[in-house]
């Protein structure tokens, strides 16, 4: 029984790098380039964005100590 783990543990750990092997390779060549134009307009929408509709919370700490 702890032969079958110990090979279902390498086969899991020989299968992670096959798949990080292949994603890496695939990864690097989809590098996309934009011009200019397109650098500054996504920074105009990104300077756009506004913060107002965050709500902050605060809170508050209450301590009382009552004798009776």
């Amino acid at each position: 029984m702890a032969f079958l783990a110990l090979f279902w543990i390498v086969i899991w750990i020989i299968w992670t790098w096959v798949l990080v092997l292949f994603s890496w390779n695939n990864n690097s060549s989809n590098e996309q380039t934009i011009s200019p134009e397109q650098y500054l307009e996504v920074q105009n929408l990104i300077n756009a964005q506004t913060w107002a509709t965050i709500n902050t919370v605060t809170w508050t700490k209450t301590l009382s100590w009552e004798t009776k």
